[in-house]
C-alpha cells in the first residue's frame, strides 16, 4: 500500500474505524479494521469515493462454521446507474487471521445467489400469534379466583407438612456483610419479618 496514494475519503474512513477500534461500543465489525490493510479491498472502496457513491454500511454475515471464514459487506449509496441493477456493494471473505481471501464485487447482500429466491425481510409469525386473541379483553373477578387461591393454598399447605403453617409474606435470604458488621437484610422495610403473635 506505501506504493499507491489513497485518497483523503478513504485516509478519513480509515482513520474513523482506527478510532472506533480504540472505543467499546462500535457500529462497524472488529474485522473491518483487518479488511482495510489489504490492497483489493482499499481499491474497491476508492472505485466507489471516485463515482460519489458514500458508504452506508459494513456489516458481518453470519460465521461459517464449516470453512471457518468471515464475510464482511461493505454497502454504499447507490449511484444513478446501480438504481436499476439493485444494490451497491462488495463482499470480502476474510479467513481466520482477517486476510482477505475473495472479493465479490459486486454484491447483492439482499439477494447473493441470482438463482436462488431471497429470504424474506421479515419472516412470518408463529400460527399462534398471527391469529387474533380475545385473551387481551378478559378479565377476571374476585369470584372467578377464588377457587384458585384455595386449590393453590391447600397445595402448598400440604408441601409443608402437616401442622407447619404456611408463611403468607415474602422475606429475603440475603445477609449483608462488611468489615465490621454483619446483619441480616430482614431488617430492611420491604424484607421485614412480620409479627405472627
Amino acid at each position: 500500500m506505501a506504493n499507491k496514494k489513497r485518497s483523503k475519503h478513504l485516509e478519513d474512513f480509515i482513520r474513523y474505524i482506527k478510532d472506533e477500534w480504540k472505543g467499546t461500543f462500535r457500529r462497524s465489525p472488529d474485522l473491518t479494521i483487518f479488511a482495510l490493510k489489504d490492497e483489493q479491498v482499499c481499491a474497491a472502496i476508492e472505485k466507489r469515493f471516485r463515482e460519489e457513491a458514500g458508504i452506508t454500511a459494513v456489516r458481518q454475515l453470519d460465521y461459517d462454521f464449516y470453512t471457518g471464514l468471515h464475510n464482511l459487506v461493505f454497502e454504499f449509496s447507490p449511484r444513478s446507474t446501480d438504481l436499476a441493477r439493485g444494490r451497491n456493494a462488495f463482499l470480502a471473505i476474510l479467513d481466520s487471521n482477517g486476510k482477505l481471501i475473495a472479493l465479490i464485487d459486486p454484491f447483492d447482500p439482499e439477494q447473493p445467489n441470482k438463482f436462488v429466491p431471497p429470504l424474506p425481510k421479515e419472516s412470518e409469525q408463529p400460527f399462534v400469534l398471527a391469529r387474533p386473541s380475545a385473551t387481551a379483553e378478559v378479565s377476571f373477578s374476585e369470584q372467578d379466583m377464588y377457587p384458585l387461591q384455595v386449590r393453590s393454598q391447600t397445595f402448598f399447605e400440604r408441601m409443608a407438612g402437616p401442622g407447619t403453617p404456611v408463611e403468607a409474606y415474602t422475606k429475603s435470604p440475603y445477609t449483608t456483610r462488611t468489615p465490621s458488621d454483619y446483619w441480616t437484610d430482614y431488617n430492611n422495610d420491604d424484607c421485614k419479618v412480620p409479627d405472627l403473635a
